[in-house]
C-alpha cells in the first residue's frame, strides 16, 4: 500500500537532480559560514550577517567557496531580496578555464544573466523579495514567465565561487550586493515549468516572501 519514494526533498523542494543547495534556514552549520547541502562545499564568511532565514550583505560583506561550473542543461534557482536597484553579481560560481562555462546571477538595469553564453533573461524590478528560476527552456520570476535578454557573454573573473560580491578586471576590482540571499539552487537539469512553480511556491512559504505565486 502507499507508494514509491517522495519526489520532494526534506523542504519539500524537486528532489530529482538537485545537485547544489544553500539554504537559508539550514545553513549546514553554525559557526557563520554557509555549507551546500548537497555536496559539502563549504562557503567561509567574510563579514555578510546569518539571520534565522537568510544571510545579509551589506558593507563589503561577501562568502567564497570552491568553483560549481554547471553546463548548459542546468536549472539555477535564486532566492533573494536586494535593498535597491544595483548593477552587479548576487553571485558568480567560478571560472572554468578549460570550457569557458560558470553560473552567475547579475543584475545590470533590467537583466539577469545566468549560465555564461547562454541564456540570459530580462529581470523585472528586483528591489524587495524575489525568487527566480532559469534554465534553457524558461525562465521565472516570481511565478511569472520572463522575456530572455540580448545582452551579450559573461565570465566569472576569479576561479573561487563567490557570493554577494563581483570581482572583474582580472580580479583587481570588486563590485559588492547589498540585501538577503535566502537560497541558491542548481539542478543538473532543465526543470519543467510545473517543477519550477512548486519550488518558487516553496520558496515563498519557506521564507515568508509575502508574494502571489
Amino acid at each position: 500500500m502507499g507508494g514509491g519514494e517522495s519526489p520532494y526533498d526534506e523542504f519539500g523542494y524537486i528532489k530529482a537532480g538537485k545537485v547544489f543547495h544553500l539554504d537559508g534556514i539550514n545553513k549546514g552549520t553554525t559557526d557563520g559560514s554557509w555549507v551546500d547541502l548537497v555536496g559539502g562545499n563549504v562557503f567561509e564568511n567574510n563579514g555578510a550577517v546569518s539571520n534565522d532565514t537568510y544571510f545579509y550583505f551589506s558593507n563589503n560583506g561577501y562568502l567564497i567557496g570552491t568553483s560549481h561550473y554547471g553546463t548548459i542543461d542546468y536549472t539555477v534557482e535564486t532566492c533573494f531580496a536586494p535593498d535597491a536597484q544595483f548593477k552587479g553579481m548576487v553571485f558568480q560560481s567560478g571560472k572554468d578555464q578549460t570550457a569557458g562555462t560558470n553560473i552567475v546571477l547579475y543584475q545590470y538595469l533590467d537583466d539577469g544573466l545566468f549560465l555564461s553564453k547562454i541564456p540570459f533573461y530580462v529581470l523585472n524590478p528586483v528591489v524587495g523579495n524575489n525568487t527566480v528560476s532559469l534554465n534553457d527552456n524558461i525562465g521565472v520570476q516570481n511565478g511569472v514567465t520572463i522575456s530572455r535578454s540580448t545582452r551579450s557573454d559573461w565570465w566569472a573573473a576569479v576561479d573561487n565561487f563567490l557570493i554577494g560580491l563581483n570581482m572583474y578586471g582580472n580580479g583587481a576590482k570588486r563590485m559588492y550586493y547589498t540585501g538577503k540571499i535566502y537560497s541558491i539552487r542548481f539542478y543538473d537539469r532543465r526543470l519543467t515549468a510545473e517543477e519550477i512553480l512548486h519550488n518558487q511556491q516553496v520558496d515563498n512559504a519557506r521564507f515568508n516572501l509575502g508574494l502571489s505565486i
